[in-house]
């Protein structure tokens, strides 16, 4: 008993810290806009599908656009094997590097992140990821590229890529698609 109560209070500890570091790090600076193509340096991999960047003296969230991919602290060992691959993915990738944010529209979701496609040396990194099965395409908001990203998601399924290997994460990808398809989960 005393093992599983200190096990809880450290997954607690864990997630308020990761929730307190990501409210910081949505104080987004006010009147944030710049033209698509914009370099920025990624500070951060906060997870699968988002990075704290800078650009010049202002600090921000990207929401890498068109992707979903699991979060590092879900309580399922499976699953956290996946996100913990897609996190190593982005450090190799991009961690400390300049990127480049292109988009059709600057637009910002209600948390404050920029919602932005992210370049590195010419590679789309979203639709890579996709395409080597570690995030699914995020199909709840449609997006410009949603096509583009649906075909290479469906060949990765085929070769059973990544997460599309592993029974427990494609079943929940599925689930999560349905999900969306029904606007019952952000």
């Amino acid at each position: 008993m005393c093992l599983f109560a200190f096990f809880l209070t450290a997954a607690l500890y864990f997630t308020i810290s990761v929730e307190v570091f990501k409210a910081r790090l949505h104080d987004t600076p006010e009147n944030l806009n710049f033209a698509s193509g914009q370099k920025v340096t990624v500070l951060k991999i906060i997870d699968g599908d988002e990075i704290s960047v800078k650009m010049n003296n202002s600090q921000f969230i990207v929401r890498i656009l068109g992707i979903s991919s699991y979060e590092p602290a879900v309580n399922d060992p499976v699953l956290e094997n996946v996100a913990k691959e897609t996190m190593r993915y982005l450090e190799k990738t991009i961690l400390n590097y300049d990127v480049e944010l292109v988009f059709e529209k600057f637009q910002q979701d209600k948390d404050k992140r920029v919602l932005a496609y992210v370049y590195y040396d010419g590679t789309d990194i979203g639709l890579s990821m996709i395409q080597n099965g570690l995030s699914i395409v995020y199909t709840r908001y449609p997006f410009p590229r949603i096509e583009e990203y649906l075909h290479i998601e469906r060949i990765a399924v085929r070769e059973k890529k990544g997460l599309w290997g592993v029974p427990a994460a494609a079943g929940r990808a599925v689930m999560l698609k349905n999900l969306w398809k029904k606007g019952k989960v952000r």
